[in-house]
């Protein structure tokens, strides 16, 4: 079962459950598929091509997407598009765990406040004095034998 929570959507395939997540392998493996040694390809740059309506990088994002689960081949992937009902059908099914890897602004600004909090908050640096810990100590800092 899919773990929402991680970004995981599940779809009922003929009778075959898929789970769809986006992890950093699959935005690495995105990279590395359309990559070459003349031009570098980011996950972003495919992200625009998918938003651009190009079916070959839309066919790649399902094909990534499935890969922490399932190891298709990208060109079963385009018939599991096609038995699905096409790429309209599972358009939004994508975006919804595209949105899960990136967090949410008011998310953003509260992890950023509370990380500022966290830096005005802190103690002042320890004293340091020569004597030991404790009020029995009888350690001296630097005595050594």
């Amino acid at each position: 079962m899919a773990n929402r929570e991680r970004g995981e959507i599940d779809q009922t395939i003929d009778g075959t459950t898929y789970t769809y997540v986006i992890t950093t392998e699959a935005m690495v493996q995105l990279e590395d598929l359309f990559s070459t040694p003349d031009r570098e390809v980011t996950f972003q740059d495919v992200i625009e091509r998918v938003n651009k309506g190009s079916i070959k990088y839309q066919r790649a994002l399902v094909w990534a997407g499935l890969l922490k689960y399932h190891k298709l081949t990208l060109k079963e992937v385009g018939e599991l598009i096609d038995r699905v009902g096409g790429l309209g059908e599972l358009a939004v099914k994508m975006q919804s765990a595209l949105s899960a890897t990136t967090p949410d602004p008011e998310d953003e600004q509260t992890l950023l406040g509370s990380v500022k909090g966290e830096r005005e908050a802190r103690p002042p640096a320890a004293q340091d004095d020569a004597a030991g810990t404790g009020g029995r100590s009888t350690s001296r800092r630097g005595a050594r034998d």
